[in-house]
């Protein structure tokens, strides 16, 4: 076993991943072999920036991947293909400042709990969180996209197996700034799609039919769209 500790890095820096210094602080290690070694991932307090590439590759990590609430930004591909041989809990420290969530950040890892994202963050880019969520994974079910949000990229969470009740919080996630295919996954069954799409209605309103229906292509026949002032007004089918 091999845990990641604050600070630490490889001497022999792998030819495609650069070497920064904010990616140095966040322990990111040389050689894909190397990475191969590693088991878990524990991020100091004090830490800002997690930088692009920081714990790519890394498929042998497993157990909780802790959020610090100071971290601000996690850069492109920082997770990508996280824990794919075991599995991740992805946790957000109280208080969290996180701002943005970059482009393939946790794309293909191996999340099989979350909690919700933190009220502090504006910016999910696009495949942040791609093909990221097994379907054994539960907690899909009545996902929140929060207020603060005001872009979410294509495909930010394709395949991600979700169902039951996607609340939309943020006002500000009219067209252009929520991106096509969001929740796309290649399967789909009667048990494992969204029945329900609460938003608001300047963000409904922005979309056509077609539009919405392309967007959240997981909503399953008879599905309906709900204005979060009203719960219970159902604006359509």
């Amino acid at each position: 076993m091999r845990t990641v500790t604050p600070g630490e890095y490889a001497s022999a820096v792998s030819d495609f991943l650069p070497e920064t210094a904010d990616t140095r602080l966040a322990g990111r290690l040389g050689t894909s072999g190397e990475n191969s070694k590693v088991t878990a991932i524990r991020l100091p307090d004090s830490l800002v920036t997690i930088g692009n590439s920081a714990f790519s590759n890394h498929q042998r990590v497993s157990g909780d991947l802790i959020i610090p609430a100071s971290v601000d930004s996690i850069g492109t591909t920082a997770f990508w293909y996280l824990g794919t041989d075991s599995s991740v809990n992805l946790k957000f420290a109280r208080g969290s400042v996180l701002n943005s969530i970059g482009v393939r950040a946790f794309q293909f890892a191996n999340i099989v709990s979350m909690e919700q994202l933190p009220r502090s963050l504006e910016t999910i880019e696009a495949f942040a969180f791609e093909s990221a969520f097994p379907s054994s994974a539960s907690f899909q079910s009545n996902f929140i996209i929060p207020g603060n949000v005001r872009k979410v990229g294509d495909n930010a969470f394709g395949t991600g197996h979700f169902t039951g009740t996607l609340t939309i919080e943020s006002p500000r996630l009219t067209k252009p700034n929520l991106g096509n295919d969001i929740l796309q996954k290649p399967t789909v069954t009667s048990s494992r799609r969204l029945t329900t799409i609460i938003l608001p209605s300047t963000v409904f309103e922005s979309y056509t039919q077609a539009e919405l229906n392309a967007i959240f292509r997981p909503l399953q026949a008879g599905g309906k769209y709900l204005d979060l002032a009203d719960k219970t007004t159902e604006l359509t089918k």
